[in-house]
């Protein structure tokens, strides 16, 4: 299989706690965040910080919780929030590949992490000029710790999940269309980048 682990490799740092928890990370805030940042309007920054923005504010599925955070404080605070059995229950996974190159890749074996499909959590990098991790829970949704092996012999664990209720998804989601496949009908499974981190119950 032909696989690109894709990463943001921006350099963006997380700003101070006390800063980021006085800011108001809505759409209408746009204005008031560059100008807190010194970012000028028309910049390439300030168009990220607006996607980020506008993707953070975005509704989530049924009974998904979505958060976006910009602390590793926060991202725990979510975990403990949404976890039903406090973070010292988790265990955190990623995969190990840190190359922005299609290779392809020989899958040797697949195991499963966890034996909770309904309480896993996960945070995805957003590209930013700092740092903005989407948090969100996973509802019906399968871990999975995959033993990879690339043309040159270089083994790899490689994080995928595969979504077993997508009845909810937006019709036009990218991955139907990848599938020919409609809302329901089949599980989605794909792999993770190197940036996403996955919570599980132990």
């Amino acid at each position: 299989m032909k696989l690109l682990f894709k990463q943001i490799h921006n350099g963006a740092k997380f700003l101070p706690l006390h800063y980021t928890q006085s800011m108001d990370f809505a759409t209408n805030k746009l204005q008031v965040i560059l100008n807190n940042l010194s970012v000028k309007p028309n910049s390439v920054a300030a168009k990220y910080i607006e996607r980020m923005l506008d993707y953070c504010g975005q509704k989530g599925v049924k009974d998904e919780v979505r958060y976006c955070a910009t602390s590793l404080e926060a991202i725990v605070d979510f975990v403990t929030l949404n976890s039903n059995s406090g973070k010292n229950n988790y265990m955190v996974v990623s995969t190990e590949e840190e190359k922005d190159v299609l290779l392809e890749y020989t899958i040797q074996e697949a195991t499963k992490v966890g034996n909770d499909d309904q309480h896993n959590l996960v945070c995805h990098k957003v590209n930013n000029p700092y740092v903005v991790f989407l948090c969100h829970n996973l509802r019906s949704t399968d871990v999975y710790s995959v033993s990879l092996v690339d043309a040159k012999g270089k083994q790899m664990n490689a994080i995928a999940v595969c979504h077993k209720d997508t009845s909810d998804w937006y019709p036009k989601h990218i991955a139907f269309q990848i599938l020919k496949v409609k809302p329901g009908n089949k599980h989605i499974c794909h792999f993770l980048s190197g940036d996403t981190i996955v919570w599980h119950r132990k």
